[in-house]
Parts: structure tokens; C-alpha cells; sequence
């Protein structure tokens, strides 16, 4: 009988790993090569965060972005905020943001810790869009902002996203300039 639990508890356990490596292989295989004919250089983006520097690839999915490299790198991003961050090099755990409808979200760094941040309605001031975020604990308070930088023509030129409360932002930027 346990046998038989554990059998099926595999089961789903691998075909949830089946699922992840064939996202994996899909994002992967939509990056642009130049064997596509296609100027890669157009959809490269720069990723800086806690010391780590990555060469990352947009590829744009049904709820956003990817940044993704062929290492395995992924950052998603929403068209507000990063919301997922996996493969980094290092002893980081993957980063996931889940937003919740009264405004909160929960940071996980998983295997490290877990964030309970409240933030406020984006807003645009100028060409950022602005939202105020506030992470409050035992014995500290940290307020940030999560940044999205706009060229006059609406491109993205820069992304910045706290991650970690009291940490410096994630940034990612296109490795052309963009229009301003």
C-alpha cells in the first residue's frame, strides 16, 4: 500500500518536472540565434544582481516577458514586476512574487526565506512607473520602489525590482539603447 502511495507521489512529482524542463526547452528554443537570420543583439538585455552580471535574451510569452539565457537563467516580468527569477548562478534560491488582490505579495527565496511585502497602486510619474512597496518585520521597516524606465516611445529602457527587502534592486536593461 505505501508502496503504492509513494509510486504515484513520484509520478506527479516527475511529471511536475516534466512540465518545468519542457517551459524550459520551449523558452530555450524560442530565443533568437543568428541562425535565424536575426539580429540577437536586438532582444539582449543586461541582468545585474547581487554581484552576478548575465547576458539574458527577451522572449515574450502570453503573460509578459522572459529573460532567459541558455543556461537556464528566467526572469518573468509582468509588465509591472518581476515575478519570477530561476536559475540564477550561486547559492540563491529561485525568487517568486505572488501577488495578491489586496495589494500584498509574498516574496519567496526559496530555501532561504520568505518576504510578506505590501505595495501600493503603480503610478507614473514622468516615464517611470513607480510602486511603492513596504516590508515591515520585527524590528525594521524597509520601503523601496519597483521601477519600470519608458523611452518616449514606450520601450523599456530599464527595470528595477527589489527583490530582497533592503537589498539592492535587480536591474535589467536592453544592451542596445532604446529609442528615447
Amino acid at each position: 500500500m505505501i508502496r503504492k502511495i509513494l509510486s504515484g507521489v513520484l509520478m506527479v512529482l516527475c511529471t511536475g518536472c516534466a512540465v518545468q524542463s519542457m517551459q524550459t526547452e520551449m523558452v530555450r528554443a524560442a530565443m533568437p540565434s543568428r541562425a535565424d537570420n536575426l539580429d540577437e543583439d536586438l532582444y539582449a538585455w543586461t541582468m545585474d544582481f547581487a554581484g552576478i552580471q548575465l547576458l539574458l535574451y527577451a522572449v515574450t510569452v502570453q503573460d509578459g516577458t522572459v529573460f532567459a539565457n541558455r543556461d537556464g537563467t528566467q526572469i518573468a516580468f509582468d509588465g509591472q514586476d518581476v515575478v519570477l527569477v530561476t536559475g540564477l548562478p550561486g547559492a540563491m534560491g529561485d525568487i517568486l512574487v505572488r501577488k495578491q488582490e489586496d495589494g500584498t505579495r509574498e516574496h519567496e527565496v526559496r530555501g532561504v526565506e520568505e518576504y510578506r511585502v505590501t505595495c501600493q497602486v503603480t503610478d507614473r510619474v514622468g516615464d517611470v512607473l513607480v510602486t511603492p512597496c513596504r516590508y515591515e518585520a520585527e524590528e525594521r521597516v524597509v520601503t523601496f520602489d519597483q521601477r519600470v524606465v519608458l523611452g518616449n516611445d514606450g520601450q523599456i529602457l530599464r527595470i528595477e525590482a527589489v527583490l530582497v527587502p533592503g537589498a539592492p534592486p535587480m536591474v535589467l536593461e536592453p544592451m542596445l539603447g532604446r529609442g528615447s
